[in-house]
């Protein structure tokens, strides 16, 4: 049944059907622009499936892309896959290619003691302790990151399309801290669409009872098993 939400003096009309919502977001006409958002709950596990989808409702085609923001609670560590090593040269398993893009923002820090540079991964805390500002992002083909934080374990699964172009220097995943909290963003393709039409960003979460330490071994033995199940 279609009830309606009021947040901020702004009617968001929404719909429960069993373990599925739907939050209809009224239009937005400055830029011309309607989000949807569907969320729905596994009956057995933990997983939750979104689908955020943001519409062209004005007469013209429009670029863009849809940019999802999770807020993770302060403390916490966010863990980012690398692309897989591969030696350099020309035998079978090595490569001249580049791989492994990376963004910095002009206040990023690469020195800043929240980052963990791995071999494996790139690991970035929260410290409310420290004032500054930091963001990077990458283009995660891997497709998922996760957030640590006292036991627990959030996972965030998301989309990675190879033909695509992204934002930002071809990001399709941000990260992004100041005291309080720390943000893992995820981006669908850049896209032209015409009246009518929408871009969608598909994303998967999970929580775990799990305490996962910063040693790359330990990641690799306690969060891949979660990834590829």
């Amino acid at each position: 049944m279609p009830r309606t939400y009021f947040p901020d003096n702004e009617a968001v009309n929404y719909e429960c059907s069993g373990n599925k919502v739907i939050l209809d977001c009224p239009p937005e006409p400055n830029n011309n622009l309607k989000k949807v958002i569907e969320i729905e709950l596994d009956e057995k596990t933990s997983e939750v499936k979104l689908s955020h989808k943001i519409f062209n409702i004005g007469l013209w085609d429009v670029e863009l892309s849809a940019w999802c923001l999770t807020v993770m609670a302060p403390e916490g560590r966010a863990i980012i896959p690398q692309e897989p090593y591969v030696a350099h040269g020309s035998e079978a398993d090595e490569s001249f290619a580049p791989a492994r893009p990376l963004v910095l923002w002009q206040f990023t820090k690469m020195t800043d003691s929240r980052f963990i540079w791995g071999d494996k991964y790139i690991q970035f805390k929260e410290d409310s302790k420290i004032e500054s500002k930091q963001k990077i992002g990458i283009l995660n083909k891997q497709a998922w990151m996760a957030y640590a934080l006292n036991g627990d374990l959030f996972l965030k699964k998301h989309d990675y399309c190879e033909d695509a172009e992204y934002p930002d220097y071809n990001c399709n995943a941000e990260f992004f801290t100041m005291p309080g909290f720390l943000e893992m963003e995820t981006f669908s393709p850049l896209k032209r669409i015409a009246p009518g039409e929408c871009v969608e960003n598909c994303e998967s979460w999970q929580l775990f009872k799990l305490d996962v330490s910063e040693d790359e071994a330990d990641i690799d033995a306690k969060v891949l098993p979660l990834i590829f199940a």
